[in-house]
């Protein structure tokens, strides 16, 4: 009887104790991703290929489940100039405003869409553009910070003018409604530690990073810093548990990880407009040399030849039909023949003999070769041929060396 009548005790001081505020409070989950510039799909011809938008939406959407979630995008969601950067742009937005984003950064390359496409992007997002330092968007408004209790959010791109009034001024707002203030910003983890020492009252700073998503959190007196890396290729999380954010994850989006099936509802309608606009007719292309097409090859180099035809090079434009890329100006150009040249590839139809990685690839138009091969020789091919194609971006763990062996003719 006495172990009840203890009980009942502790329990009614519970009750006392949360009668005055001391309640722990529930668990949220802050997830962050972002630095998209453009690059909507995985894209390489090595594993790992990580990224993309799909799988983004995906590992969102896994984070948020069963936890009240706060949703944070580092912006950038346009990677440049150009129609495709702008469909780009809006297929973005649109899958963040399917996810509910709650606050997105907005960065100079997104103010440089212009105003009435960034108005665009504002609405498809959910309106969920902040900034600190912009001070007249164009989208209705300022737009300093959003509020989502307990926390309040708010973004700086110190390319765009004087950010440390405002974040001085975003912080004190944040202390006056007793808030938790997370700010992101386009500067990297330097910039992200010198805001963490001049305002200590900041307790998460998200910055950008060239880099990979780093293993943990750097933590400078209460304030927080992460950062979820380049290109959208990963998702992390944080736990706020009232006192402290803990509980750090960070998921590569590697091939492991499927596609959200909404998202890939809105990529497939970004490629069918790629397509419909014909962006790859509009493709800037320079007078060259005639290329002649790899069978013209085969007649005095057949073993060089039989080679080729045995290589993945010979069925790249195929990798891309796969997946439906095989009208974008973006990936195309790494799969056939002098897509640069306006004597090069235009179509599988209108250019049978260009498609895939050929001989002209790396050697060069042909066609006077084919003629007068001693009058006209090719330079020989090596490693800065493969460059172009075969780089850190698309290509991670190229090495020449070992390649080579594959193709070695």
């Amino acid at each position: 009887m006495k172990w009840v009548g203890l009980l009942a005790a502790l329990a009614f001081l519970t009750l006392v104790g949360m009668s005055r505020g001391e309640q722990a409070e529930e668990p949220w989950a802050i997830i962050i991703s972002g630095d998209t510039a453009g690059y909507l799909s995985p894209c390489g011809c090595t594993k790992p290929m990580t990224g993309g938008i799909r799988r983004r939406a995906t590992a969102i959407n896994q984070f948020r489940q069963g936890e009240k979630t706060l949703v944070l995008d580092t912006g950038q969601i346009s990677g440049g100039a150009g129609r495709q950067h702008e469909i780009k742009a809006e297929t973005v937005a649109e899958i963040l405003g399917r996810l509910k984003v709650d606050a997105m950064n907005l960065t100079r390359e997104d103010v440089q869409a212009g105003l009435g496409n960034l108005a665009a992007l504002q609405r498809l997002s959910g309106d969920a553009f902040v900034s600190a330092n912009v001070p007249d968007p164009g989208l209705g408004g300022y737009l300093f910070a959003k509020s989502k209790v307990p926390f309040l959010i708010s973004g700086i791109d110190p390319r765009l003018g004087p950010y440390e009034s405002k974040v001085k001024e975003f912080v004190n707002e944040a202390q006056i409604s007793k808030t938790v203030p997370i700010l992101m910003t386009t500067g990297d983890e330097k910039h992200a530690r010198e805001l963490a020492e001049k305002f200590n009252g900041l307790r998460l700073i998200i910055y950008r990073s060239t880099s990979q998503v780093s293993d943990q959190p750097i933590q400078i007196g209460y304030t927080t810093l992460v950062s979820p890396g380049e290109k959208g290729k990963a998702v992390i999380k944080l736990s706020w548990t009232g006192s402290g954010f803990s509980g750090y994850v960070a998921n590569h989006l590697s091939e492991e990880v499927p596609n959200d099936p909404a998202a890939q509802e809105s990529f497939s309608t970004y490629l069918s407009r790629v397509k419909a606009e014909k962006l790859l007719d509009m493709k800037p292309r320079t007078s060259h040399d005639a290329f002649a097409g790899s069978k013209a090859c085969q007649s005095c180099h057949q073993r060089e030849y039989d080679i080729w035809a045995h290589s993945k090079h010979a069925e790249a434009l195929k990798t891309l039909e796969k997946d439906g890329h095989d009208f974008d100006p973006d990936c195309v150009s790494c799969h056939v023949v002098g897509l640069d040249s306006t004597k090069g590839f235009k179509s599988r139809d209108l250019t049978p003999l260009l498609t895939d990685v050929g001989c002209e690839s790396c050697h060069g138009p042909a066609t006077e070769h084919v003629m007068k091969p001693k009058k006209h020789p090719l330079p020989k091919a090596g490693e800065k041929s493969c460059s172009s194609c075969h780089n850190l971006e698309h290509s991670p763990t190229f090495d020449f060396v070992d390649y080579w062996r594959k193709i070695k003719h």
